[in-house]
């Protein structure tokens, strides 16, 4: 006999099976002889472990364990830091790939100040368009400046 469910033996015996499948593998059961000595075969190393003698720890090794303590608490910290890094890695990529490579908005139409920058001072007539041409020209002559190498 050659059955499929044995696998099923070491999950029913550890408790990982959903209810459903735990009561499948027992109606199983009852008709796989096959089935049935591998869960007693675990079963049996079960007692074992249970029943072996154990000896307790001498204080100098317990004593190592509660000095790693604070160590593995730190791996843990860096663990989930590391976690976080990558998270945040994953949104930045994801941020930089969907962003978008066109201007938004139309971009046949120049900007108010590249339009001003370009317009004679003779044309403007109020204000407002007079400050917006100082602005323009302070940066054309800022961008100037600073393409020679020289900076304020």
């Amino acid at each position: 006999m050659n059955c499929t469910e044995t696998h099923q033996a070491q999950r029913y015996h550890d408790d990982e099976l959903s209810p459903i499948d735990r009561h499948a593998f027992e109606a199983h059961l009852d008709g796989c002889v096959e089935c049935r000595e591998r869960l007693d075969d675990l079963r049996a190393i079960s007692r074992l472990v249970h029943d072996s003698p154990r000896q307790p720890l001498p204080d100098t090794t317990l004593a190592r364990l509660r000095d790693r303590m604070p160590w593995s608490e730190d791996r843990a910290v860096l663990r989930l830091a590391g976690w976080f890094t990558a998270t945040a890695a994953a949104i930045l990529i994801a941020a930089v790939v969907s962003w978008p490579s066109q201007p938004i908005g139309d971009a046949s139409q120049p900007l108010i100040w590249e339009a001003a920058a370009a317009t004679d001072a003779a044309d403007l007539n109020d204000s407002a368009d007079t400050e917006l041409l100082a602005v323009a020209q302070w940066m054309a002559d800022d961008l100037a400046e600073s393409r020679s190498g020289e900076l304020r």
